[in-house]
């Protein structure tokens, strides 16, 4: 019964998951590229021989413990109807959502006054949440819960819209994720300075931006492939993007 419980708590948690394992260890591995010395030796005070790709999937783990999902579980997303703006959205969690949520630990991690077990929380949840945000299904639509209502077939496997981008289209490439970071690891200092001076709203708007896009899709004998080859390099966009401005959040934080 025990088996059968934890089984069900997994799968309620896995329909807000973000970047699946491998994207949110791209972020956190790209990040490490861009880090400041001062910065890398704070993290390492916190995290000891534990890495940033390492702990980035760590507040979807805790998901299965119904109490810390219950808790945590509306940080990970908000909902932005067509046509909203950030302030004006129509839609506002009272609990909080990604963007409190960023605004919340960034506050935490900042203060030192605060317990190492308290700021080793927040660095790890800005780790996640700032992958989050750059994932375009968790800056949408509250009607599907953001793709997740939208049971599709994959490869002939039963998923839905939500999963698709998770993990679907980044599985497709085959790549660990050192290997992936690889991949995708290249931009010029031109970039990472106009990256890095967007804020949150900003990352949340891009996102939300090209859900007409993500939506657009036929599903046919092999349409995957096509689905694959329209949105890949969007994809990758997003996860380099949000490794570039997750490390120049810590060094602002430990500057």
């Amino acid at each position: 019964m025990k088996k059968i419980i934890l089984l069900c708590l997994l799968f309620i948690s896995s329909q807000s998951f973000g970047w699946g394992k491998i994207g949110h260890r791209v972020v956190g591995e790209i990040s490490d590229s861009y880090l400041t010395t001062k910065t890398k030796l704070e993290i390492k005070s916190l995290l000891k021989n534990e890495t940033l790709a390492q702990v980035s999937v760590w507040p979807d783990f805790i998901k299965s413990n119904k109490e810390l999902r219950d808790k945590y579980n509306h940080y990970h997303y908000m909902n932005l109807e067509k046509g909203d703006s950030i302030e004006k959205r129509s839609y506002i969690n009272k609990k909080g959502d990604i963007l409190s949520a960023i605004t919340l630990f960034t506050k935490q991690l900042k203060n030192k006054k605060n317990s190492v077990e308290d700021r080793v929380i927040a660095l790890k949840f800005l780790v996640h949440l700032i992958g989050d945000i750059h994932q375009p299904l968790h800056v949408a639509k509250k009607s599907d819960k953001g793709g997740n209502d939208i049971d599709l077939t994959w490869f002939g496997k039963k998923t839905n819209l939500h999963a698709v981008w998770d993990d679907h289209l980044i599985q497709m490439e085959e790549l660990s994720y050192t290997e992936y970071t690889k991949l995708i690891n290249h931009v010029s200092q031109k970039e990472i300075k106009e990256w890095q001076l967007s804020d949150a709203k900003i990352w949340a708007e891009e996102s939300n931006s090209y859900l007409d896009k993500v939506y657009k899709y036929r599903v046919e004998k092999y349409w995957e492939y096509s689905y694959s080859y329209d949105h890949i390099k969007y994809l990758n966009s997003r996860l380099l993007k949000a490794g570039v401005r997750l490390a120049g959040h810590l060094n602002n934080i430990f500057q």
